[in-house]
């Protein structure tokens, strides 16, 4: 993979000396992560693109919105097993990107939902905009909410509250928390960034991975499919509660822009 490849149309990749930097860019308004997408990230940080030794690598969406986090519709449309495999690479992406012998730095403006929430506490670093704002709303739409992430960062109550409210949680309640690294003005967001990222070149890539990786294995095994929470997950993707939240992001006719493309 060279500087100016793209792993899919919608995760979007650049090496620009020592920074590789990965792009969600969806085409839909909400930039929704679809299962070809999550595929398309295990890719990328399962074989990252050729770098010098020491570089950094910068997770960010587009201007204004990070992710709305898995795409509804998309997970309502597959099969059970599909379902099953879809939560499992979830698990994997999110290691893969804690494991990686780099420093990685999710770069948050706007809205980071879901499994964009996952994917960011997934990396080393968070740098957001003032404007960017994190939930877990999936017990909101009728799903189980995976807390493996929050519970390296929370205690139970904080995580509690954080997922059965799936209340938005604003970037200087999430920098109190812990959530997120440091919050800049929503125009520095990039020139912020880049400084972290900078800062972070030049280490050994042997002693970052085995020290992430040590971390890693601090935060518990992957969930087991055969485990309760899979069990639960696959009941409740076929619950009236889950398909009235999908229906609601059909558009209505004449409006199709209310609802992902």
């Amino acid at each position: 993979m060279n500087a100016d490849d793209a792993a899919g149309p919608s995760i979007q990749v650049h090496v620009a000396g020592s920074v590789i930097s990965v792009r969600i860019d969806a085409p839909n308004k909400v930039n929704a992560i679809s299962p070809s997408m999550l595929q398309d990230l295990e890719t990328v940080v399962t074989n990252p693109p050729a770098a010098p030794e020491g570089s950094v690598l910068i997770l960010s969406g587009r201007p204004g919105i990070f992710s709305a986090g898995a795409n509804l519709p998309d997970v309502a449309a597959l099969g059970s097993e599909e379902w099953m495999a879809f939560l499992e690479q979830i698990q994997r992406v999110c290691d893969l990107i804690a494991e990686l012998p780099l420093p990685t730095i999710a770069s948050i403006d706007g809205p980071c939902i879901g499994l964009a929430a996952e994917i960011a506490l997934a990396c080393d670093f968070r740098i957001a905009s003032d404007r960017a704002t994190l939930a877990w709303p999936e017990v909101t739409v009728g799903l189980p909410c995976p807390v493996r992430q929050l519970t390296q960062y929370l205690s139970k109550p904080r995580v509690v509250d954080l997922v059965l409210t799936g209340r938005m949680v604003p970037a200087d309640e999430a920098l109190a928390l812990g959530l997120l690294t440091q919050v800049t003005e929503g125009e520095g967001l990039e020139s912020a960034t880049a400084a972290y990222a900078r800062s972070l070149t030049g280490r050994s890539p042997i002693a970052v991975g085995a020290t992430k990786k040590g971390l890693v294995d601090l935060g518990g095994a992957p969930v087991s499919r055969n485990g309760s929470f899979f069990t639960a997950s696959a009941r409740a993707r076929d619950s009236s509660q889950f398909r009235a939240a999908v229906n609601r992001l059909k558009p209505r006719s004449g409006d199709p822009a209310t609802a992902p493309e």
